[in-house]
């Protein structure tokens, strides 16, 4: 426990382990405790969870490639992040000094501090850029959006939709639910990415579930192309990260 990232993993102080206080230890990177012990456990748990920051930079990669794709367009992109936690690589995408067109952000969570926060970082950005661009905070029920009803429903067609935290807690039906439930939301020719923990020889499962008290749905490469079968209509790709402990899957609309 002396080492921060597993002693708030542990402990839960906002009812669940993957906080974004956690996400933040991961993308800064910090050299964090009181003694050189407790900074070596936090390293770590650091390494364990290096994955985080992968993925992070995937969804960056996403956002950056469906903003560029209509550059010149009159209408902003419209991306929306699912359990976006601290937002980081959306704060990391609007840090250019120009965008090739203005971009309209939609941060979703049921956890009303991370939704707090990660406004808090985005906001100036968009202010900054002064293009046009937009963000907007959406406090929803997992439960509600499973059932296909309220805010998130109600927005236009997005360009880029994407979560890679939130479906490592459903179970294989809701997860394919899910995918139906945003797929439906995506503008012609847009994208849906979502990422899952790997179920790898070298993953994080024992771990998470034995050190950080960490229960995830663990899933093969199989178990992503089932989610991806829940749209066929989808053109689909699935790929790991740089750690090889997380699975990205990109379903694409048709045009």
């Amino acid at each position: 426990m002396g080492g921060p990232i597993w002693n708030r993993s542990y402990r839960k102080p906002f009812g669940y382990p993957g906080d974004f206080q956690m996400m933040n230890y991961v993308y800064e990177w910090l050299p964090r405790g009181a003694t050189v012990y407790e900074k070596l456990l936090h390293r770590l748990g650091l390494d364990v969870l290096e994955c985080v920051a992968s993925r992070m930079v995937m969804a960056q990669h996403a956002i950056a490639g469906v903003v560029a794709s209509g550059a010149g367009s009159s209408r902003p992109a419209r991306v929306l992040s699912l359990g976006c936690g601290p937002a980081q690589e959306i704060v990391n995408y609007l840090a250019l000094k120009r965008l090739p067109r203005a971009i309209d952000i939609t941060l979703v969570d049921q956890d009303h501090q991370a939704l707090d926060y990660a406004y808090g970082r985005v906001y100036p950005e968009i202010l900054r850029l002064d293009n046009g661009s937009n963000v907007r905070c959406l406090e929803v029920s997992f439960i509600e959006l499973m059932k296909a009803s309220g805010a998130v429903i109600d927005l236009p067609p997005q360009d880029l939709i994407y979560t890679v935290g939130l479906v490592d807690y459903l179970s294989q039906k809701r997860a394919m639910q899910l995918a139906r439930v945003l797929y439906d939301r995506l503008q012609p020719g847009g994208q849906l990415v979502i990422g899952n923990v790997a179920e790898v020889p070298l993953g994080g499962r024992w771990s998470s579930e034995f050190i950080f008290d960490w229960s995830m749905f663990f899933r093969t490469e199989q178990d992503m192309v089932e989610i991806a079968a829940a749209v066929p209509d989808a053109r689909s790709e699935i790929r790991p990260d740089s750690t090889g402990r997380i699975h990205m899957l990109y379903l694409t609309k048709p045009a």
